[in-house]
């Protein structure tokens, strides 16, 4: 919980930090980026949303779709959270992570058919054998879909019992 009021108190002095400089530093991606991410990290939805496309104009980098989408699903805007994350995998095809965020998200909303398909797809994407993250993030596929699959079963075997 300490940590959690010490990242606010610094996101929060970052933002009123970053918000005069606006005018002069509105064509800076990286400084849109880290003010768009801010905004996000204190649950300034909407400001975050119109920094990060801003900055998403500006910059290649897939992270700005990534974040975009966050807002989105913190929103609740589901649909809208999943075409951010699906540009930000097209922009990278072999990045995993917009994949796993368009995965927990099914999971969370309980739409277990389109959190398989997903943990599928990751499943059979190629990853660098050595980047310990895509190999985590595999495993968390895998984990999903075993235990996704576990349900599934279960729920047939229980229905031809009944």
């Amino acid at each position: 919980m300490i940590n959690e009021i010490f990242s606010f108190d610094l996101y929060e002095d970052f933002i009123n930090s970053a918000d005069p400089l606006y005018d002069d530093m509105a064509g800076n991606y990286r400084y849109l980026y880290d003010y768009g991410y801010s905004l996000y990290k204190c649950d300034r939805f909407e400001e975050s949303l119109e920094i990060l496309k801003q900055g998403a104009k500006l910059s290649s980098d897939p992270m700005f779709y990534n974040i975009i989408g966050r807002n989105y699903e913190a929103l609740g805007k589901f649909a809208d959270a999943e075409n951010a994350y699906l540009h930000a995998h097209y922009m990278v095809p072999q990045r995993l992570y917009p994949l796993v965020r368009i995965m927990r998200m099914y999971i969370r909303g309980g739409n277990n058919d389109q959190a398989l398909k997903y943990a599928q797809e990751i499943i059979e994407m190629p990853i660098n054998e050595n980047h310990k993250l895509m190999q985590d993030l595999r495993n968390e596929a895998h984990y999903c879909l075993d235990s996704l699959r576990l349900i599934y079963t279960e729920n047939t075997y229980a229905r031809k019992i009944n």
